[in-house]
């Protein structure tokens, strides 16, 4: 008995040490990327986070471009970040390059400079030109950005790694999938409440009011959360209209904090 309460004693200790101190959260974060031996994260809003070993983390100071969703990758000797905005209402967006020789800001090489946008989207066609993901591929150099949001398409264009722009000015982008809400009744006056669904998870974890996870882990069991079984999606959850599409949610609930269905 003793040797089981010093096992379990070691465990809580273990998983104690490997969680994520000091001020962690952040909204929508990018890639990590290191610099002069720090690790760096950048968020919505133009939050900052920095960390000398991964683990525990501080604010960093804002970039003086702001925006939704940023993401950064190191190419050479700069560090570039593609960020998006809203031109007006989304789905009218675009997505701006700015770059920096360093990200420490007690750095000589550290300034932002603009370059220009990316990619955009006019409002009309079927996509939302936020969120990019970037990828250096190892094997032969070349850079690529993929972008897109909850509707539409999500889209792939190729930048040039010098420059950090596109390769080819005006190409026509690649449409890689479609986000689109699914509806497999095939009658688009019906939404999807009456689908069955079956999700094999024990357990959540909920969000703020802000939408940051929270990193708790809560039993599904007893929550309309628990599709552990096939069911009707909407025995479980009613429609909450929010940004102009509907997004699941709890019954009567606010459309954010505990189970907002993002």
């Amino acid at each position: 008995m003793r040797i089981l309460a010093v096992i379990t004693l070691l465990l809580l200790l273990t998983a104690r040490a490997v969680a994520l101190d000091g001020e962690f959260r952040i909204h929508d974060p990018s890639t990590l990327v290191q610099c002069d031996g720090r690790f760096y994260t950048y968020g919505t809003g133009g939050t900052c986070l920095v960390s000398e070993d991964g683990w525990t983390w501080q604010r960093g100071i804002t970039p003086p471009r702001r925006g939704m969703a940023p993401d950064v990758i190191h190419v050479g000797d700069r560090y570039l970040m593609y960020v998006a905005r809203n031109v007006g209402a989304q789905p009218r967006a675009d997505i701006n390059l700015v770059w920096t020789k360093s990200l420490d800001t007690n750095s000589p090489a550290y300034k932002w400079e603009e370059a220009g946008a990316v990619a955009s989207s006019d409002g009309l066609e079927d996509c939302n030109a936020i969120d990019p993901g970037l990828m250096l591929d190892p094997n032969d150099g070349k850079l690529w950005m993929v972008y897109g949001s909850y509707f539409g398409y999500i889209r792939l264009v190729e930048l040039d790694p010098k420059s950090g722009l596109r390769k080819v000015p005006n190409s026509t982008p690649v449409n890689l999938a479609n986000h689109a809400y699914f509806n497999l009744t095939g009658d688009p006056g019906q939404t999807i409440l009456a689908h069955r669904l079956r999700i094999n998870a024990e357990a959540f974890t909920p969000v703020d009011a802000t939408l940051i996870p929270t990193g708790e882990l809560r039993p599904v069991a007893g929550t309309a959360f628990d599709f552990r079984r096939a069911v009707s999606i909407g025995s479980r959850i009613g429609a909450t209209a929010l940004g102009g599409a509907a997004f699941a949610g709890p019954k009567g609930s606010a459309g954010a904090g505990e189970g907002h269905g993002r």
